[in-house]
């Protein structure tokens, strides 16, 4: 069933302002999905709300947030943003989504100019979906609630009050069977310049895919399911708590049996593998064979230990987990879904750490709140990182990152102090908020600082890597017993991230082990020792 559009609450403002308040749409209750849309010139932000998707019009920022109802929930809501400037705004109000995974697909069309903003096709991937059309617009070129695309449903097309915009308009519409849901034009009075977004929201309950049809059914506690999935079937079936499950797949089988609450065998046989888990009070057993590959897990009395090796391309990786005391070496299996499938929940957040030597590093993050990450506290804080340039005359790469001055104007400070942080280390960190706990990031770039300048709201740098002509080669000597950060200028530093008291290090990897820092080790073990 499609996800319903149900309400909105809108608000304007004609002056330059840098927040405004919405009222609670009507009818809200625990639950809802509330989509926020701020149509003004940059990016905003609010506690407890999450960013979603931004779309930019050369100067026109149209953000969109959300937030899941809880059972209190004020009567509105405050949203602010750095730049003063005129803003029209408003909250949806939305039931029957997937609360899993409620955004399926979207789009943007940024920095365009004519008389009908276009929003962008997406491909969905489930049936019943809800797209949602939007668009920002310079000045007050509109009719009022009028121009809407063919075949959808207005919302709204208003503006904030001001002559000069920003304007905005929102339309919705189903999509009943899941693939590409094309284009959207809306109509504006005069061409102006614009950007647009398209956002499906994903139905609520279980997907079909390639034509599979799912059904279930519950009564007093008894689920009966029957699915099929590319001319394959898995039949279950429970009655007072005992679960028998028979699944076909491409000619392999799996038999699982659960009485009692109690798991006995699972056996699955998927190219030439098998795993193999057996439950019995509480202790659990796993061997796992996979491409020749052996992972052992055994768990008793609540207490992890994990001993595994693992073969994957001639690359050796070893997990040990004792009373609490986990190392990672290698990103958890179960964050690889969210790399592939970037919408599949949680939001992406941009993090920031900025080491000038002499100076306390600052640690950043593009959030409404403080994120910890890695053992460290990044400071909520406004950044825009933009997109890597590149030209054709040989010159090196470059990102501009744009930090937002704060009160104390402390990198600023930073930046005029050292007369441009010239080398700086900048690090930019991207990382999903539901794996902060786990000290792996989905994307990592070191870059150095090429430049930098300030004015009364933004300070910018210019990120990139050396002229490679002036470097030595090779970079730094690379050995399997020693690390390169072990020396005096560098110990303790932005690379080492050592926190201790001890003054010294000897840069074999035994001592960064007992000083609890083996995972920012800089050597290399799997060089032969007896070559540097």
């Amino acid at each position: 069933m499609v996800p319903v559009y149900q309400s909105f609450a809108e608000a304007k403002a004609a002056t330059n302002v840098s927040e405004i308040t919405i009222d609670k749409p009507a009818g809200v209750v625990e639950g809802d999905l509330m989509v926020a849309v701020m149509a003004l010139r940059d990016c905003c932000w609010s506690s407890g709300w999450t960013p979603l998707v931004d779309t930019f019009g050369d100067y026109l920022v149209l953000s969109t947030l959300y937030k899941i109802a809880g059972a209190d929930e004020p009567s509105s809501y405050t949203f602010s943003w750095a730049s003063a400037s005129p803003a029209y705004a408003c909250i949806l109000r939305i039931t029957g989504y997937n609360e899993d995974t409620f955004l399926d697909s979207s789009g943007t069309t940024e920095s365009e100019s004519s008389a009908n903003p276009t929003c962008p096709s997406v491909v969905t991937t489930e049936d019943d979906c809800l797209v949602l059309r939007l668009f920002i617009a310079d000045d007050n070129s509109i009719d009022i609630d009028s121009g809407y695309p063919s075949g959808t449903t207005g919302i709204t097309v208003d503006y904030s009050g001001s002559a000069d915009g920003p304007s905005c308009g929102i339309a919705y519409e189903p999509q009943e069977t899941a693939g590409a849901t094309g284009t959207a034009v809306f109509s504006l009075t005069a061409s102006e310049a614009w950007g647009t977004t398209t956002i499906a929201i994903a139905p609520e309950g279980l997907s079909s895919l390639t034509g599979a049809a799912v059904v279930s059914s519950t009564t007093s506690g008894v689920l009966k399911a029957d699915r099929k999935l590319a001319g394959t079937s898995v039949t279950a079936s429970t009655t007072t708590g005992a679960i028998k499950l028979t699944q076909k797949l491409i000619g392999t089988s799996a038999i699982s049996s659960t009485v009692t609450c109690e798991l006995n065998k699972v056996a699955k046989e998927l190219a030439g593998a098998a795993v193999i888990v057996c439950t019995t009070g509480g202790v659990m057993k796993a061997v796992r064979t996979l491409a020749g590959s052996v992972v052992i897990d055994s768990t008793a009395a609540g207490e992890l230990i994990v001993t595994g090796t693992k073969l994957l391309a001639g690359v050796v990786v070893i997990k040990s987990t004792a009373t609490g005391n986990i190392i990672y070496v290698t990103m958890p299996p179960f964050m690889h879904k969210d790399l592939i499938d970037p919408y599949s929940g949680g939001a992406w957040l941009w993090l920031c750490e900025i080491a000038v030597s002499g100076y306390a590093t600052q640690r950043i993050a593009r959030n409404t709140e403080d994120v910890p990450f890695d053992g460290e506290d990044f400071e909520k804080f406004n950044l825009q990182i933009g997109e890597q340039m590149f030209s054709g005359d040989g010159s090196i790469p470059r990102v501009t990152l744009r930090v937002f001055q704060d009160v104390n104007r402390v990198i600023e400070d930073m930046v005029n102090e050292t007369e441009g942080a010239l080398g700086a280390d900048i690090k930019l960190i991207k990382v999903c908020e539901k794996y902060l706990d786990y000290p792996v990031a989905a994307l990592q770039a070191d870059y150095e600082n090429l430049a930098a300048e300030s004015d009364s709201e933004w300070v910018t740098f210019t990120l990139g890597i050396p002229n490679p002509l002036t470097q030595r080669i090779p970079l730094r000597i690379y050995s399997s017993s020693s690390c390169p950060e072990a020396t005096p200028t560098l110990f303790k530093g932005s690379r080492c991230r050592y926190p201790g008291a001890d003054p010294t290090c000897t840069g074999a990897y035994e001592d960064c082990y007992q000083k609890g820092n083996a995972v920012h080790w800089g050597g290399e073990l799997g060089l032969d020792p007896n070559v540097i």
